[in-house]
């Protein structure tokens, strides 16, 4: 595989304090510090060059094959004798790595192929030329350590760098049925290799919830879940503490980022005109028998008579649209999970329920 130096953007840079090689075309490489499986980290390429060139790296030899390298990066370049400026110039590379298991780099050599692109004098000006170098690579040693079984918490899945949690609420004073969206967002910097970040489960006896869906994530932003709550009644409600357990190789310590729940004011929904709200679970075996659509939740506004007047789904696009015949005051639907399909009021009610061509939804 063939890597590209790209401008300066290294995450977690690893410092080398190397000794400038004095033969063009040698290089030195080093990773420094207490490195972890599972961790980002960077390894330094020391490359001793005749003069400034773009740099093509291939992996080195002799690696272990679980060791995993990404794009190189051009960090800086420097002079190998300051006070002999035809000695040529170090060119400092910096190469993402990870391990997800222990693994050690031995004091060696190695070798890897360096294209090199230069610019040389011609007689008519300036052109440049690439050539193909074998570079030979001394190794200073650096060892992927296991991570600790001591301290580690029982809900940890394998994320390791720094992460915190953000948890809010679209509205902290919805009324009794209103829908609240919950947003957690994980941010920080690291691997999640494998681990899940998930929201908790509100108090049942308190909000209907339903299962959170991954949102597109922002810039800084590791991981997202929306979660759709709606309050069953009213009161003062703090939705629960949100947490999620990593280790953290900077400290060699496990730890818990934690965010506690916005607090969501609930207030009784006002009575109108219309005998105010009524929720129905059609998922529930009390439903209405002639009920064929099984979404979860309706709130039906009634009026005194009980003849049903508008229908608001709580999970918006949970229901799709199959037939919306003009003039009428009714539309067929089809619930997207169950696949079943039956009629439900418009939101202008003009007429009876058609007649002779399907069951009611409730």
């Amino acid at each position: 595989m063939i890597f590209r130096t790209t401008a300066i953007a290294a995450a977690a840079f690893i410092a080398l304090a190397a000794t400038a090689a004095q033969e063009p075309f040698t290089a030195t490489a080093a990773a420094t510090g207490r490195i972890y499986a599972g961790q980002n980290f960077e390894i330094v390429f020391d490359i001793a060059l005749p003069q400034l060139s773009d740099l093509n790296l291939s992996r080195p030899t002799g690696l272990p094959d679980a060791l995993d390298l990404g794009t190189p990066v051009a960090i800086g370049a420097s002079q190998a004798d300051p006070s002999n400026p035809a000695a040529g110039i170090i060119a400092h590379v910096s190469m993402p790595a990870m391990s997800p298991i222990p693994l050690s780099v031995s004091p060696g050599r190695s070798t890897m192929q360096v294209d090199v692109t230069e610019q040389v004098r011609m007689l008519f000006g300036v052109s440049r030329r690439t050539m193909r170098r074998t570079v030979p690579v001394s190794w200073h040693p650096f060892e992927v350590l296991p991570l600790p079984e001591e301290g580690r918490p029982a809900d940890f899945s394998g994320a390791v760098g720094e992460f915190s949690i953000e948890s809010a609420a679209t509205t902290d004073s919805p009324a009794v049925g209103d829908i609240v969206d919950w947003r957690l967002r994980l941010t920080g910097r690291g691997r999640l290799n494998g681990a899940t970040f998930a929201a908790p489960d509100p108090d049942a006896a308190i909000f209907r919830a339903y299962q959170g869906d991954a949102s597109d994530p922002e810039p800084g932003t590791v991981a997202a879940i929306t979660r759709r709550i709606v309050p069953l009644s009213p009161g003062d409600f703090a939705l629960p503490t949100a947490k999620f357990a990593f280790f953290n190789p900077s400290t060699g310590q496990y730890c818990v980022a934690e965010a506690q729940g916005p607090v969501l004011h609930v207030a009784e929904r006002r009575a109108t005109s219309e005998a105010g709200v009524k929720s129905v679970d059609l998922a529930s075996p009390n439903r209405d028998p002639e009920t064929t659509v099984s979404e979860e939740l309706l709130q039906l506004r009634l009026a005194p008579s009980g003849k049903a007047m508008a229908t608001h789904l709580v999970v918006p696009g949970a229901l799709e649209t199959m037939e919306a015949p003009p003039g009428l005051g009714w539309r067929r639907v089809r619930d997207k999970t169950s696949g079943h399909s039956g009629w439900i009021p418009d939101e202008k009610l003009s007429a009876p329920q058609p007649q002779g061509i399907g069951p009611k939804v409730f």
